[in-house]
């Protein structure tokens, strides 16, 4: 069999072989550049859906994918960022939509950073306060309402005042 990236004929039994797929890798780094682009087209495709969905178009122009190009490129954003600072400007932001553009992507990639580091940063203290409260966990007691006299216990509510 032949190696999937670097092509070499690798004996069946030495080769690392990819479930999701019928391929196999002669080495550990070959598997893991194969990983590495399979994960980079994935974000770049959902990176294509999130703009279709934004800008509300069936399918990606020449002029969008030449733009998410230049942003690569010059910007050295990833596909995963540029998803994100789109889904910051037009889903949390609500910016207006003019025409389907990603001009304006560079002009916002500090604050959609710092708003994502800032969404990390409070999901981090929630978990830690939810691990803190288990560990902390205080004894529950049951109580039960008295029949006795055919009292209720409990506050009562006025219906009118609702």
């Amino acid at each position: 069999m032949r190696c999937e990236t670097c092509k070499k004929l690798v004996d069946s039994q030495r080769m690392i072989v990819y479930s999701g797929k019928d391929v196999g890798f002669c080495s550990q780094t070959c598997y893991t550049s194969f990983l590495y682009l399979e994960k980079e087209k994935e974000d770049r495709n959902f990176l294509y859906k999130e703009i279709c969905r934004i800008f509300g178009i069936g399918k990606m122009t020449d002029k969008l994918y030449s733009q998410v190009k230049r942003l690569k490129e010059n910007e050295k954003l990833t596909y995963k960022n540029i998803a994100n600072i789109l889904h910051y400007m037009y889903d949390i932001k609500q910016m207006p939509i003019y025409s389907p553009t990603l001009y304006y992507v560079p002009e916002h990639k500090d604050s959609a950073k710092e708003y994502y580091h800032n969404l990390k940063k409070r999901e981090l203290q929630v978990a830690k306060a939810i691990a803190a409260a288990k560990e902390q966990e205080l004894p529950t007691r049951t109580v039960k309402p008295n029949y006795k006299n055919k009292r209720s216990s409990g506050l009562k509510i006025d219906p009118s005042m609702v």
